[in-house]
């Protein structure tokens, strides 16, 4: 199983779904997909946890 997140801004505000995700981590490989519009996106390699 994986997930697939799609959060605002990971980090910065964090919210119920990043809570959840950090709880997850452990156990499954997750994705997650920042959806800022107001920035142009970029690719990384940056580690959730």
């Amino acid at each position: 199983m994986e997930l697939l997140v799609f959060a605002d801004d990971w980090g910065r505000h964090p919210s119920s779904c990043q809570h959840l995700v950090r709880e997850l981590l452990p156990r499954i490989p997750i994705l997650c997909v920042n959806i800022i519009r107001t920035r142009k996106p970029q690719p990384s390699l940056e580690v959730l946890a």
